[in-house]
C-alpha cells in the first residue's frame, strides 16, 4: 500500500507540470506553465542599412545675408528595418536625418521640406521638419526617422533631393 501512494503522489505531480515559457516579457509567455522549458520568443529587429544621400540646402530667400548660400548639409540615411513577429513593431523603410551648419552663424527656427526624386518611384515630398536649432559648425539629429510614403523600399540613394526652405534665422 505504501508503494502505491508513493507512486500515486509521483504520477499526480507529474501531470499536474505544464511546461512553457514563463516569461511575462516573451511573445509566447504561457500563463499556465509552472515549468519553464526554454522555449521563450523575444521581438527581433534586423536593420539593414540602404546608403545615403547628400545634398546641401541653399537659402534662396531674397534680402537674407546668406542669399544663394548653402547654409547646411543634409545627410538622408535610409534603413530597412523588419521584425520577427508583427506584435513587435512595424516593418518597413526609413530614413534618418542628420543636419550640419555650413555657416558662422548659428541657425535657428529652420523649416523646410524635402522633396526625393528616386528612378524606380518618381517624386514626392517628406513632411515639413520645422523649429530645428543647429550651432555654428554642429550637426543636428533628427530624432525620428520618417518611413517612406506606403513603405517602399526604393533606393533613395539612387536619386536626389531638393530642400525647400521656408523659414530661417540666423543667430
Amino acid at each position: 500500500m505504501k508503494n502505491f501512494l508513493l507512486l500515486f503522489c509521483f504520477v499526480f505531480t507529474l501531470s499536474c507540470t505544464e511546461k512553457g515559457c514563463r516569461d511575462e516579457s516573451a511573445l509566447n509567455y504561457n500563463v499556465t506553465a509552472n515549468k519553464d522549458d526554454g522555449s521563450c520568443l523575444y521581438c527581433q529587429k534586423e536593420s539593414t542599412g540602404l546608403g545615403d544621400l547628400t545634398f546641401m540646402m541653399k537659402d534662396r530667400r531674397t534680402g537674407s545675408i546668406h542669399f544663394d548660400e548653402n547654409i547646411a548639409k543634409i545627410v538622408a540615411t535610409q534603413t530597412d528595418e523588419s521584425f520577427n513577429d508583427g506584435s513587435c513593431g512595424q516593418s518597413g523603410c526609413y530614413v534618418a536625418l542628420t543636419i550640419e551648419s555650413l555657416i558662422a552663424e548659428d541657425i535657428s527656427g529652420l523649416n523646410f521640406t524635402i522633396q526625393f526624386t528616386t528612378p524606380t518611384f518618381g517624386t514626392f515630398t517628406q513632411y515639413f521638419f520645422q523649429a530645428i536649432s543647429v550651432k555654428s559648425g554642429e550637426t543636428f539629429i533628427w530624432p525620428e526617422a520618417f518611413s517612406l510614403p506606403t513603405n517602399n523600399c526604393f533606393l533613395i540613394a539612387n536619386g536626389t533631393a531638393e530642400p525647400n526652405l521656408f523659414d530661417v534665422s540666423y543667430l
